[in-house]
């Protein structure tokens, strides 16, 4: 009988090189008008930097923007079937999302002005309702007789019912 190893033997790598990526079905030679629309995206957005409305944009902003909208197109297959020459540069689009992202901002605050009050989820019984207080309940033992709860007892010897005051002894 021979022992057998506590391991499975594997081929060792022999390079650290990773494998080439799996989706290289992308086109890297785009044709001239989505070059140029590339080229006209940074030079417009370069023009007009300075302008209020382009506050909090960046050229890393106009960057993904260009990707994902180059991407998009070339998913679907319009990479050169679109009119790069008019269609809206990144920073339109970057202005379009954030005005976007602003009207849903104020929505959600004017449907929260309008929602009924929270009281009424936190408060079951309604604005009138309050909270019974001790003297409210009744006491009763399992035969129905009344029953004075301790804290509400009498002392005998001090004539008082017992409270806080008694706990300082």
């Amino acid at each position: 009988m021979t022992a057998r190893p506590a391991f499975t033997p594997v081929a060792a790598r022999r390079t650290l090189a990773r494998d080439p990526p799996a989706n290289s079905n992308k086109p890297t030679n785009f044709s001239s008008s989505v070059v140029d629309y590339v080229q006209r995206s940074f030079f417009e957005f370069n023009r007009l930097k300075e302008v209020p409305a382009l506050a909090g944009i960046t050229d890393e902003d106009i960057r993904s923007k260009l990707s994902v909208i180059v991407n998009k197109a070339t998913e679907a297959g319009v990479v050169n079937a679109r009119d790069w020459g008019t269609f809206p540069l990144p920073h339109e689009h970057i202005l379009e999302d954030r005005k976007q992202a602003m009207y849903a901002a104020q929505n959600a605050v004017i449907a929260n002005l309008l929602e009924p009050s929270m009281e009424t989820t936190v408060n079951p019984g309604g604005p009138n309702a309050k909270k019974r207080k001790s003297h409210d309940q009744d006491f009763t033992d399992a035969e129905g007789q009344q029953v004075t709860p301790p804290w509400k007892e009498e002392d005998e010897c001090q004539g008082h019912t017992r409270g806080a005051h008694d706990r300082q002894e």
